[in-house]
């Protein structure tokens, strides 16, 4: 799969902590530097012959993306805002902003639906999208369920399923409607 826009980063762990520590001392917000990006084609060679460990990391546009959700209407975000992401790891896996898009491309999905805790994923999975020559599906981020104790509800916190909700006699259209008002 031609990934446009991907290189990969040779950058150590201690070189990034490095970057990281500086960022901090400057108090200024951590970005990666981009080191890699324009390494030449002969550096680049010298590196996989010695099998230096790297990652790929995805080089963002400059510019914006803008995208309109189903939930909480445009949504616009600054590239200056997301730095040059990875997308596959070291050991050769791919990471989440990266494997949900191939997965929603190889299942032709045209709506994502999910909640508002992955809003900050989307523009850099518009990226992939686009990157990828492909064009995203449409998004719709709902508020969160939280607990009496204003923490996100989950399973493993006693969160019951949806088949427990029917059970117990709670109707699919106000589920629907308590899902789809904002976070008091």
């Amino acid at each position: 799969m031609n990934v446009e826009g991907a290189y990969r980063c040779f950058c150590t762990v201690e070189e990034l902590a490095k970057e990281r520590d500086e960022a901090a001392k400057s108090k200024r917000l951590y970005r990666y530097s981009g080191t890699c990006k324009d390494i030449s084609d002969a550096e680049l060679k010298q590196r996989l012959n010695r099998a230096d460990p790297f990652c790929v990391r995805l080089s963002i546009p400059k510019g914006k993306t803008r995208f309109t959700d189903a939930v909480y209407g445009l949504i616009e975000v600054d590239h200056k805002e997301i730095d040059d992401f990875i997308i596959q790891r070291t050991d050769g896996t791919a990471t989440y902003n990266f494997t949900v898009v191939v997965d929603d491309l190889n299942m032709e999905i045209n709506w994502v639906i999910r909640g508002e805790d992955h809003l900050a994923n989307t523009p850099k999975q518009i990226i992939v999208y686009k990157a990828l020559g492909s064009k995203p599906p449409k998004f719709g981020h709902l508020p969160m369920i939280l607990g009496p104790n204003g923490q996100r509800l989950s399973k493993r916190h006693g969160a019951t399923g949806v088949q427990e909700d029917r059970d117990m006699g709670v109707l699919p259209e106000g589920l629907l409607n308590y899902l789809a008002l904002p976070s008091r």
